[in-house]
């Protein structure tokens, strides 16, 4: 009765996510795409759709491996990389709250325990911001970008308190189900030396994530809206994509980054291509985004089910 409960409810929240994702596409000012879009671009979107879903892939990889990690034994990563890609699609809902909450539900009901549910999420959490932050970091050293004035803006009070009061209630409920006097063991046990060589994989990996996704943008200012692509251009695409990306990321009650992460985007690269190029490619990228979340979807529909072994 409660797997069909469960089972109920995730139909729901696909169900939900996808009348999100058709709102989202129904908003977008398609028009400004097709204006520059020609019908030998279509196979080019549809296999950078694809390439896109990669990096989805990476993200699945590393969060099953975080797993791995946390466990303290080899565990068949499949099962726990078709959960993550079935559910990532739950992240066009208001918040990325609704895929961590999903796929919490999905690694529990494969044998992990609440409590290493959410350690593995808090861990992508890290790695993502810290991963980000890096490339950020170089990005501004080397002077390739700058922040923009408008991502200052858009951190208003309230928004800073929400990010602060989720930060705080995540970490109280992680030290909660961790025990007060069990943590300094368990820190201990974490970063012990044989998981070192896991940990850094884990983060060159979510390097290339962002580099993968940084490659759609390249393709489509390079290739659709004839943007001259150099070395320089390359790298600037690359921090300023990731700007955008963490940007979207952290700002609270953006679905998928909605929004937030295309008007940083279009302040980031109007000095690349001009105000209006720097739309289109806002708009084009959103919807090779969305068409490889979709793919993200169906293969994780499509991966046979496998045995699992966990630890409580």
């Amino acid at each position: 009765m409660k797997k069909k409960i469960v089972k109920i409810i995730g139909i729901i929240i696909v169900l939900l996510s996808f009348a999100f994702l058709i709102h989202t596409f129904m908003k977008m000012d398609i028009g400004k795409a097709f204006s520059v879009l020609r019908l030998y671009h279509i196979p080019i979107i549809i296999g950078l759709s694809l390439f896109y879903s990669l990096a989805n892939g990476i993200l699945a990889f590393n969060w099953a491996k975080v797993l791995e990690i946390i466990a303290g034994h080899k565990i068949i990563k499949l099962k726990f990389i078709k959960a993550y890609l079935k559910t990532s699609i739950a992240k066009y809902l208001p918040s990325n709250l609704m895929h961590f909450a999903t796929r919490h539900a999905a690694g529990y009901e494969q044998g992990f325990t609440h409590k290493k549910m959410l350690l593995s999420n808090m861990m992508e959490i890290a790695y993502l911001i810290l991963t980000s932050g890096i490339i950020i970091s170089l990005s501004l050293a080397l002077r390739v970008i700058k922040i923009p004035e408008t991502l200052l803006s858009l951190m208003t009070p309230l928004r800073l308190a929400i990010s602060i009061i989720v930060l705080l209630s995540a970490l109280a409920a992680l030290v909660i189900f961790l025990k007060p006097s069990k943590i300094i063991g368990y820190i201990k046990e974490l970063i012990s030396l044989n998981k070192i060589p896991g940990y850094i994989f884990v983060g060159i990996s979510y390097i290339f994530y962002f580099a993968i996704t940084s490659i759609v943008l390249i393709f489509i200012f390079g290739i659709i809206l004839k943007v001259d692509i150099n070395a320089v251009n390359i790298m600037y695409i690359y921090g300023g994509f990731t700007l955008a990306w963490l940007s979207g990321y952290l700002i609270p009650g953006a679905p998928g980054g909605l929004g937030v992460r295309e008007l940083m985007l279009l302040v980031i690269f109007t000095p690349l291509s001009g105000e209006s190029g720097a739309l289109i490619a806002s708009i084009i990228l959103r919807l090779i985004t969305i068409s490889g979340d979709i793919f993200t979807f169906l293969t994780g529909l499509l991966i046979k089910d496998t045995s699992v072994k966990s630890s409580s």
